[in-house]
């Protein structure tokens, strides 16, 4: 895959015709510092302030209390790179910016960016892990301050598929209750509640993970969700007290092991005729060619949580072994690295 920012005719006359830069030179230098350059624009408030009209780099840069002269070359860089248009010097956002980078935008994508802070942290730890086969467990590592962090950005990749979730799911008419795991930021409890009027939800994430906002849940007009603090390996999840369990983006961060555990209590706190949803990146079979995406953080959560992703084939046959019917899986249209692995407990 191709980096999008970077034009095909610069790697086939650099890269490929001439052979003068290997292309993996260019792929990873261009995407370490086209990262991190957006990256530092989303942090000190860039994209907001050129949001609001116009601006000199001049009024930029006092505005978020910046240097002039390093600012001019930050703007010159986003210019470059296709996220900000310069006219009569000023400069203003271009299309994908106002989509995604816009704050407070329907789309924005702000708080997936500051996100990456945490995720390049702890890619530090690549070295250590493939030397010495150790992981760190991200969790246990964060602070209060990043603890909020990583709870928008997780809002923020959820926003991106919450409503095909939610639509795509095949929830009984009649079900009443929901348990959503991990879901912290409480947009998928949003969303299924605000879709079946009947269902009440209880999101169970980490005792550092923040509770859905107030505000989120002001605005979504629904009054039907309570947050738990406890830890899904461990905690009672109850038996037949549930119609709806939803693991999103949970189970790589667990041991084959845990997860077939994990299953089964799900099963035990599903009613009959309930669902057990797991939605998650899915990695293709070792007999076939990864995905660049999926690959790439398959090795990213094993360095972070000791797992990895899981096949269609690893989440299905959990689910069988629990006694529950699994169903074909379904891929996203939003991120097809994505699927639902559905299974339903017979009566």
């Amino acid at each position: 895959m191709r980096l999008a920012s970077v034009p095909e005719s610069l790697y086939e006359r650099i890269g490929l015709t001439l052979g003068l830069v290997p292309t993996p030179f260019l792929d990873t230098l261009v995407a370490l510092m086209l990262a991190r350059t957006i990256m530092t624009a989303v942090k000190h408030g860039i994209f907001g302030v050129v949001a609001r009209g116009r601006q000199s780099a001049d009024k930029i840069a006092e505005v978020c209390d910046l240097d002039c002269y390093a600012t001019k070359k930050l703007l010159r860089a986003l210019e470059g790179a296709g996220y900000l248009l310069r006219r009569n010097d000023n400069y203003e956002l271009t299309r994908v910016a106002q989509r995604w980078l816009t704050p407070g935008g329907a789309k924005s994508f702000g708080d997936g960016v500051l996100h990456r802070y945490l995720d390049a942290g702890f890619m530090n730890h690549y070295d250590d892990y493939v030397a010495k086969g150790r992981a760190a467990d991200f969790h246990k590592a964060l602070t209060p301050e990043q603890w909020n962090v990583y709870e928008r950005g997780q809002r923020s990749h959820a926003a991106l598929m919450a409503k095909e979730v939610a639509w795509r799911l095949p929830v009984s008419r009649k079900a009443t209750a929901l348990l959503d795991v991990g879901g912290g930021h409480g947009l998928y409890s949003i969303e299924l509640c605000r879709r079946h009027p009947r269902l009440y939800a209880t999101i169970l994430d980490l005792p550092g993970a923040a509770s859905p906002t107030a505000s989120s849940l002001s605005s979504s007009g629904i009054d039907r969700i309570e947050s738990r603090a406890g830890d899904v390996l461990v905690d009672d999840l109850g038996f037949e007290a549930y119609d709806v369990i939803l693991l999103a983006n949970v189970l790589h961060h667990f041991t084959a092991q845990d997860n077939a555990s994990l299953v089964n209590r799900v099963a035990r706190a599903l009613r009959t005729g309930g669902v057990c949803v797991i939605l998650d990146l899915i990695r293709t079979p070792s007999s076939q060619r990864p995905r660049q995406i999926e690959a790439l953080m398959d090795f990213y959560f094993a360095s972070a949580s000791a797992a990895g992703i899981w096949t269609e084939q690893d989440l299905a046959g959990w689910q069988r072994a629990a006694g529950m019917t699994p169903l074909r899986l379904k891929r996203l249209w939003s991120i097809p690295e994505c699927g639902l692995q559905i299974a339903r407990k017979e009566g």
